[in-house]
């Protein structure tokens, strides 16, 4: 399976504050990816979420809770971007690349401008609100109050701005907004990308902080804001140069936060049946016919059918297996797992086969509490067979070739979204059923 899609599907379920729905369909969408791969899996799910409207995903995070109705904020970034962002500023181009001398003028235009306070000028604070407010992307912000207590280099780190490069110059905006207009930021406001570490979730929904990569542990305040939100009291000045750049090593960047047993357990079992579904892709599109496997073949697809489930199997040995062909664990309390017997004949089986399979079971130490009985066949049951399976309806299940690909044909139709919705149950310490 790809170590992508692995660490796609972890961030998604270990983000809490991210709606549960909309997670289900990304995941979905990584389930299928495995099933049919196109394109890169991040590129598959930014083509998805660009697919959607902005607001069915964005600044979908909790309401944080703050002390008062307005909040004061800031936004820090190098000062080329605030004249990308906010004056709509960039230097000529030549060819492939910006000429040096327009990039000193426009840069020393900037400066002058916030030297001078011309930014900070009522009349002008209208223009760069209504420029920021054409940005679909969310505005990423800080407590005003933290940004005054840092120096540059813990800024930079504190704030997890590791794309900032050597000698950047650093500009923030600080301004007042509603409280009720900030949010705490999920992976689908930073556009699933891969160095967001997910915010943690209680009940209180506190203000949320990003991840220091320096000395590993949460930083300041973060928090995620739409573009087209009233602001006021707009402040605009120079904090100075980094002397050098607060990017972490290439290794760390690889590493996240332990994921929660509940969400690793998730991760695993999602990838396992879409593994299993990918598999099941000859059958289910008609490529292939079970009743043209042979029998060993046909254990091991009636060990991805149960996969599919959610199992964990286990085919036995072609020999000496005791009478059980397969063994399928489940981990949810109100599933029992399976002993099987895989019959590919075209004849009918008779009722020695059921016998066959008590006595197996017997002989593991199982009870009818533990596990459900199953034989499977490509042919049929003898009515003797049937008549005895009904008996002991509750300890036995009696599986001919029509019951077979009717199961087969019912993941045809529902792909793999049975999957990612039980993704999120489990993640989320909810077992599926």
């Amino acid at each position: 399976m790809n170590s992508d899609i692995r660490g796609v599907v972890a961030a998604l379920l270990s983000d809490r504050n991210a709606p549960p729905a909309l997670v289900e369909k990304l995941v979905e969408t990584c389930l299928d990816h495995c099933v049919a791969p196109n394109r890169s899996i991040l590129d598959t799910l930014r083509h998805a979420l660009l697919s959607m409207d902005s607001t069915g995903y964005q600044l979908a995070g909790p309401i944080p809770s703050l002390d008062s109705d307005r909040v004061r904020v800031a936004r820090v970034m190098d000062i080329e971007q605030f004249a990308a962002y906010f004056l709509r500023l960039s230097p000529a181009v030549t060819g492939r690349r910006a000429d040096m001398a327009s990039r000193v003028r426009m840069l020393d235009h900037v400066r002058w401008l916030i030297d001078h306070g011309v930014l900070n000028d009522p009349r002008f604070q209208a223009e760069l609100h209504a420029t920021g407010s054409t940005h679909m992307s969310p505005a990423w912000v800080t407590l005003a109050e933290e940004v005054e207590e840092q120096s540059l280099p813990d800024l930079a780190h504190r704030m997890g701005l590791f794309h900032l490069r050597e000698r950047s110059e650093l500009v923030s905006v600080t301004y007042e907004v509603a409280s009720t207009d900030v949010r705490v930021p999920t992976v689908l406001d930073a556009h699933l990308d891969p160095s967001f570490v997910p915010k943690p979730r209680d009940g209180s929904a506190s203000v949320s902080r990003a991840w220091d990569w320096e000395l590993s542990e949460w930083g300041m305040s973060e928090l995620v804001h739409g573009g087209g939100v009233a602001c006021e009291d707009v402040e605009v000045r120079l904090l100075g140069s980094l002397e050098s750049s607060p990017c972490p090593p290439p290794q760390l960047r690889t590493i996240s936060l332990p994921l929660a047993p509940e969400v690793a357990e998730a991760v695993e079992t999602a990838l396992q049946r879409a593994a299993s579904h990918v598999r099941l892709e000859p059958f289910l599109l008609g490529r292939v016919s079970v009743l043209d496997l042979t029998p060993r073949q046909f254990e091991v697809f009636l060990g991805d059918m149960y996969e599919r489930q959610g199992y964990r199997v286990t085919v036995t040995p072609a020999s000496h297996d005791d009478g059980i062909d397969l063994i399928a664990i489940s981990d949810r309390e109100d599933q029992r797992g399976i002993l099987l017997q895989a019959k590919h004949v075209s004849r009918k089986v008779g009722v020695s086969a059921v016998r066959e399979l008590f006595g197996a079971r017997y002989l593991t130490g199982h009870t009818p509490e533990d596990v459900m009985l199953v034989i499977a066949t490509t042919g049929s049951f003898s009515g003797y067979a049937t008549r005895l399976a009904t008996l002991f309806a509750s300890e036995i299940q009696l599986l001919n070739y029509e019951a077979i690909i009717a199961e087969l044909n019912r993941y045809a139709g529902i792909g793999v979204s049975d999957v990612a919705r039980d993704a999120i149950r489990w993640s989320r310490g909810t077992r599926a059923v």
